[in-house]
């Protein structure tokens, strides 16, 4: 009305200030979540030093160690020169003491002639008795090296004990060193990672690339196909999975908490682990013997038994119910808490590792001519009616078959005689004495590597004594108790 341009609606001007407060609350976004950025790559920065300040008191420690390990050397080197000398000293007095007993025998016949002839010459008495001074006073040179000699070997025990120690000192240093490598890789780990913090800011979730440089080998994979990786954490509580495989873990292993400190293969996503010897052996393209093929485990319904991943202490195996008893020593309910456990929920029934193990075929070739040898190197000689290892040939009279008259329970056979391997109940003597199938002729079959054990219906263990007998009289699993199968 006044002549002047109308203004713009009110409208236009609200939406401009709103833009405006919008620009300013992003700019202090910004700078808030840079500050939050800078923040974080300062306390990973003081992490890192507080890292490096302990690789340093680390070093200091394994110098300390190193000068330790040194002033130990040096002992030893002197008791080494100390020794020499007494041994070169013992041996100038060994022979200086055959000399004197020598010349004591002769000085003791002239002492017996001049006895003869005291009566008849005062002169020779005199003599006599010169003699009779100078043999006391060997005597005595006698009983001082006896002296050294005591001394000698006392010496000798203060530096076996001295060795003792050294290698006590050898074993730590290994230890540190493997620490000390450790703590290194994670101080390189989170420099590198506040490096990156620092020079980056990241838009989206924070990842930290792994720097593991493990060994790819695409032969090896899980049951799922994965390929499994070397693994650098490496605990007690797995279990090697090749165990379930023909002829078992190639380090004996039987459950879980067995293999702590070996080589450990793994694939994290179907949680599947393989030790170091089982996965070299399936990287060369090893196989098993085809004579030793693999059987389903089952209840007694002929279920098939699954591992039961969650183990709880309220179980027990049912393989103490058969003749031989449970292989890992199970009488009674919650005695299983660590073992390793295969179960038909359906029927309720559990086995144990080592039981679940032994009633799978590939233990032993059943059927087959074979040999067993000892740890003594020998082989099991069947001509005679006990039992023994006392044969170097492998022979008609060395051969015996494996016959599978139960799941899990064997009987072993002569092939020379016919006559099957029994325990005696009284005395664990072991003898091919008849061709029964009873109870004293039936053996469970545990395997450890290549190695297998004989468990009697005493449920004890075969073993062959360092002369070849061949009794069964505790639950020992070592050395005496060990027999490979020869095909």
């Amino acid at each position: 009305e006044d002549g002047k341009p109308n203004r713009p609606v009110v409208y236009e001007d609200v939406r401009e200030d709103t833009v405006i407060e919008l620009i300013n609350w992003n700019e202090r976004k910004a700078e808030a979540e840079a500050a939050k950025f800078e923040e974080m790559a300062s306390l990973h920065e003081k992490e890192a030093e507080r890292i490096r300040e302990a690789h340093e008191k680390a070093l200091e420690k394994a110098a300390e160690e190193a000068k330790a390990r040194a002033v130990a050397n040096e002992e030893k080197k002197k008791m080494a020169s100390e020794l020499r000398a007494l041994q070169e000293a013992l041996a100038r007095t060994q022979a200086s003491l055959k000399q004197v007993e020598a010349k004591s025998a002769s000085l003791e016949s002239k002492l017996k002639t001049l006895n003869e002839a005291s009566n008849a010459n005062a002169e020779v008495k005199a003599k006599l008795r010169n003699e009779s001074h100078t043999v006391a006073g060997l005597k005595g040179y006698v009983s001082r090296l006896k002296r050294h000699k005591a001394r000698y070997e006392t010496l000798q025990k203060d530096n076996q004990k001295s060795e003792e120690n050294l290698n006590g000192l050898k074993k730590a240093y290994v230890s540190t060193f493997a620490t000390l490598r450790a703590t290194k890789d994670n101080v390189e780990k989170l420099a590198t990672e506040a490096m990156n913090l620092k020079r980056t800011r990241p838009t989206g979730a924070w990842s930290f690339g792994s720097t593991s440089t493990e060994k790819k080998n695409e032969k090896v994979t899980c049951k799922n196909g994965h390929l499994v990786r070397l693994y650098p954490r490496n605990g007690g509580g797995w279990a090697c999975d090749g165990r379930h495989n023909k002829g078992g873990c190639k380090s004996g292993c039987t459950g879980f908490y067995q293999l702590r400190g070996v080589t450990r293969y793994r694939c994290s996503a179907c949680d599947f682990d393989y030790c170091g010897k089982c996965h070299d052996f399936l990287a060369n393209g090893e196989k098993e013997p085809e004579s030793w093929k693999e059987r389903k485990v089952t209840c007694t319904k002929g279920h098939e038994l699954r591992p039961e991943r969650y183990n709880t202490n309220g179980w027990a195996c049912d393989g103490r119910k058969e003749e031989c008893g449970c292989l890992s020593g199970c009488t009674g309910f919650r005695q299983l808490s660590t073992v390793e456990r295969f179960r038909c929920r359906a029927c309720d029934f559990d086995l144990c590792g080592k039981c679940y193990n032994s009633k799978k075929a590939g233990i032993v070739p059943v059927g087959k001519t074979c040999y067993l040898k000892a740890h003594t190197g020998k082989y099991v000689y069947t001509a005679n009616r006990h039992a023994s290892a006392q044969s170097s040939t492998k022979g008609t009279k060395e051969a015996v078959r494996f016959k599978e008259i139960a799941p899990g329970r064997y009987v072993i056979t002569s092939v020379d005689s016919g006559k099957n391997l029994q325990v005696d109940k009284s005395q664990g003597l072991c003898r091919f004495e008849n061709q029964n199938e009873g109870a004293w002729e039936t053996f469970k079959i545990e395997k450890h590597g290549n190695l297998i054990f004989l468990m009697s219906h005493l449920k004890t263990v075969v073993q062959v004594k360092p002369n070849g007998t061949m009794y069964a009289e505790n639950t020992n699993r070592q050395a005496w108790e060990g027999l490979v199968v020869e095909v």
